[in-house]
């Protein structure tokens, strides 16, 4: 199936990536077994787009820890949306959900106590004279 899906991919795109329930569509949080059977609190990661698809948001939702319980899958639809993103997806999460920024190195806590070692991840490079107007 996976051969299946690369030969899917619409020409001229280079890189795909793997994203699995979207928990925000049109700016509505969604509902569906897939999102409602992931009810318990966990850490999350999550990718969200504003209506325009000039801004994207990366959000690691910490958990598992005292001080940190994490969020449901529609609780995290909440919060992309609380952000403004329109669009949403969960990304894989867990004992992995690690953000990563360069010159600040990680910036939450990882729920397993440090970095781990992961097959996924995803990169985004911002280029031009500029940088981002933001990154929080």
């Amino acid at each position: 199936a996976a051969v299946d899906d690369i030969a899917a991919v619409p020409g001229g795109y280079r890189e795909v990536l793997a994203l699995r329930e979207q928990v925000l569509r049109g700016g509505v949080v969604q509902e569906s077994a897939a999102i409602t059977g992931h009810d318990a609190r966990h850490p999350r990661t999550a990718l969200g787009l504003s209506a325009d698809r000039r801004t994207l948001y990366l959000v690691v939702v910490e958990g598992r820890s005292e001080r940190d319980s994490g969020v449901t899958a529609r609780q995290l639809g909440e919060v992309l949306r609380g952000l403004g993103a329109h669009d949403g997806f969960k990304l894989d999460g867990g004992g992995s959900s690690t953000l990563f920024v360069r010159g600040r190195g990680v910036v939450n806590r990882p729920s397993d106590g440090r970095e781990r070692v992961v097959a996924t991840h995803l990169g985004v490079r911002v280029g031009g004279a500029r940088g981002p107007s933001r990154c929080r």
